[in-house]
């Protein structure tokens, strides 16, 4: 049997966790295009080859950071309000979007995972 994320969402964060989304939420919220903003050209400074495996017409029109910080927002509201609008599908099709391009598969992957968590994204 296969367990969606609407089915565990309760169980994804600890309440230390829970307490940290809740008091930094709103926040994060107000400035969060302007940390993805941020966040894209620092990641291809510290990485250039990344640049040719993201879409430049949606960086240079602010597309990809405004999906990031949509999607951020989205993700930590449905981690602290059950009621909130499921986020599944925002999840699989960001995941499809991954796999799709097999060649970010691997280090690639882990570098930008890596920005993320380093720069609190």
């Amino acid at each position: 049997m296969t367990t969606t994320v609407e089915e565990n969402r309760q169980s994804l964060l600890s309440p230390e966790a829970k307490a940290v989304v809740e008091a930094t939420a709103s926040v994060v919220a107000e400035h969060a295009e302007q940390i993805t903003a941020r966040f894209y050209p620092s990641m291809f400074k510290a990485h250039p080859e990344l640049l040719r495996v993201f879409n430049q017409g949606n960086q240079a029109t602010g597309e990809q950071s405004r999906a990031l910080a949509a999607s951020v927002v989205a993700y930590a509201v449905q981690l602290i309000d059950p009621s909130a609008p499921s986020f599944e599908h925002v999840m699989r099709r960001i995941a499809y979007k991954h796999i799709s391009l097999a060649s970010i598969r691997g280090s690639a992957d882990v570098r930008t995972g890596r920005r993320k968590v380093d720069h609190g994204g």
